[in-house]
């Protein structure tokens, strides 16, 4: 009689393994494997319109570690279903109330089995199939515009090193890095490890040279340099920026930088735009690659690390010492105008903005009234205008001031209103570029008469106008 019951269980269990079934044969796994049943068929327990997840995590802690890797290993089966990273509120989420609302998961069962001290968790979630989809379908999307930005990216870093720009193509090739780290579609060549290689390729072969140099008047010329084999070739619109230490006017000292950009011969001039620069120090120069570092180290740390270091080996110093020289001064063009828009030659605001520089201890160089008389046209410093009046080889930099009434009224209550409008633009005497311009400012002022209006309006323009200048280039 035993071995006719053994018999038929062994046939029953034969079956029920042969049966199409997959629910029968998942519970047939489950009752010889120790696990649930729905290890093997989780969509047997996902409602019409679900998905469903299995996660699994072991440990020889206790349950909650091995729930909490299960949670893990489950999470990382719903990102890569959904092609994304998914957001880490998501797992804090899960791993508390075992739900993500926003993508509709929901904890549907959990199975711990306890076998020689190690805790094996396995937990059942389902999710929406609607949402999942959705963000799938987003997240290929979002990855094929990321592969177009690459190869446009990587594809303007290879013209510009045949343009011999080549510091403009790192930057290129750095930028497409940040945008390709991950993702795993992009085509052979265009890759984060080929982009990679090709970086770490081309930046050791990069140099800085400091020549020209005046210590007194702190300038120097500097070359941007490349060396592919065993010749350099220069470095043309190559961003270089040069830091240094400046002095406020509480004798506390702060570090300022401006950025230079090589010209064709692959030189630049260095001529500090600050007026506080200190005595005696040294000026650093280095590639201008902060930003896109900067967004490399978001996504791989360790690579941006590298290439950091890179940079700063290759940065070179200037050193300097100013003591005893001439002083630098401010070229100061304020040009007042009246309701007609015409010059009015009348040096009283210029003689007050002037004030206000002197007692901040910047020497201003003011060109003499008469020669303003035909300036009735926009200022910049390429006019030729202007490069006669700037007879101070000490000027080192330019700010150009336009002002005049825009219009003036009288209130019910006796009040004069007068509001002046103006701009300022603040030029390097170096190169003749515009280093910052203000927007345009409408000021008003009030007075008994429209003389006195019209003083107080142009009296509080100039004082903005300073505050402008103060707050940008004088900490």
């Amino acid at each position: 009689m035993r071995k006719r019951n053994c018999l038929l269980i062994l046939i029953v269990l034969t079956v029920l393994l042969l049966s199409s079934c997959a629910q029968t044969r998942s519970v047939f796994m489950g009752f010889i494997s120790g696990k649930p049943s729905w290890y093997y068929y989780p969509e047997s327990r996902a409602e019409k319109g679900r998905l469903a997840f299995v996660g699994e995590g072991k440990s020889s802690e206790n349950s909650r570690q091995g729930q909490l890797m299960a949670y893990n290993n489950l999470f990382s089966k719903l990102e890569e279903y959904v092609g994304t990273t998914l957001k880490k509120e998501y797992y804090r989420e899960l791993t508390t109330l075992g739900t993500i609302e926003e993508l509709g998961v929901r904890e549907v069962d959990t199975y711990v089995d306890m076998e020689d001290g190690v805790s094996s968790v396995y937990v059942l979630c389902t999710a929406s199939e609607e949402i999942l989809n959705n963000m799938r379908t987003e997240a290929r999307q979002q990855e094929i515009s990321i592969a177009s930005q690459v190869v446009a990216l990587v594809e303007q870093g290879d013209q510009y090193i045949k343009e011999s720009r080549d510091l403009s193509a790192v930057k290129c090739y750095l930028q497409s890095m940040a945008l390709s780290y991950g993702v795993s579609s992009i085509k052979d060549g265009y890759d984060y490890d080929s982009i990679a290689e090709e970086v770490l390729k081309i930046l050791p072969g990069f140099s800085l040279t400091v020549m020209d140099e005046d210590t007194k008047a702190v300038t120097c010329t500097v070359l941007v340099e490349r060396r592919e084999t065993v010749l350099k070739t220069i470095v043309k619109m190559g961003e270089i920026i040069a830091s240094y230490t400046c002095l406020d006017r509480t004798g506390n000292t702060w570090q300022d930088s401006y950025v230079f950009t090589s010209s064709t011969e692959g030189t630049f001039r260095f001529r500090s735009v600050n007026y506080t620069l200190i005595n005696e120090g040294e000026i650093v120069f280095s590639f201008n690659l902060k930003d896109e570092i900067e967004n490399l180290k978001a996504v791989d740390p360790e690579m941006a690390e590298k290439i950091q270091a890179i940079v700063d080996e290759k940065s070179v110093k200037f050193s300097y010492d100013s003591s005893g020289a001439d002083e630098e001064m401010l070229g100061l063009f304020v040009l007042n105008y009246d309701f007609n828009r015409e010059y009015l030659n009348d040096d009283t605001w210029s003689k007050y903005i002037q004030e206000r520089f002197t007692s901040d201890s910047i020497t201003t160089f003011v060109p003499n009234r008469y020669s303003m008389r035909l300036m009735d046209s926009e200022i910049s410093l390429t006019d030729s205008y202007l490069f006669p009046f700037i007879t101070s080889d000490a000027v080192t930099s330019v700010m150009i001031v336009r002002m005049g009434p825009l219009e003036i009224v009288k209130s019910e209550t006796g009040v004069t209103v007068c509001v002046v409008e103006g701009k300022a633009v603040f030029y390097s005497s170096l190169n003749s570029t515009a280093i910052h311009e203000s927007p345009i400012l409408n000021v008003s002022g009030f007075g008994d008469t429209e003389e006195e209006a019209l003083n107080n309006a142009c009296r509080n323009f100039c004082n903005i106008i300073y505050d402008w200048f103060k707050g940008n280039y004088v900490q």
